[in-house]
């Protein structure tokens, strides 16, 4: 899906951040997260409050942020700036530091864990 699509659909505030990965070569950027499908419009009750998704940001030529394990670390905001950056506010809660990952990206896709 296209990155607009992608942030009218999902919220990503107060799930957590397990894990990021840039691979500059392959201008892939991928997120695990503990996802709150809570948080969803469309969240059924009768499915689970949370769960792992990986989330894979493809045509990403530039990034700057956080690598490798981040210890569940709240994702406050994740918004589109004026020139087309998504910026995503997370905060290591054990710590109190605020963390910004920023980037560029074509397309975005989605997978369960």
């Amino acid at each position: 899906m296209n990155i607009t699509q992608f942030l009218d659909q999902y919220e990503l505030h107060d799930s957590l951040l397990e894990f990021v990965s840039y691979n500059a070569e392959k201008e892939e950027l991928e997120l695990k997260i503990n996802f709150c499908y809570w948080m969803q419009r469309n969240y059924d009750s009768s499915f689970p409050e949370t769960g792992l998704i990986l989330v894979k940001f493809y045509g990403v030529n530039e990034y700057s942020g956080l690598t490798g394990n981040t210890d569940d670390f709240s994702i406050l905001e994740l918004k589109l700036d004026q020139d087309g950056s998504i910026i995503i506010s997370v905060l290591d809660d054990d710590k109190n530091e605020f963390f910004s990952l920023s980037f560029k990206a074509k397309y975005v896709e989605i997978c369960k864990l």
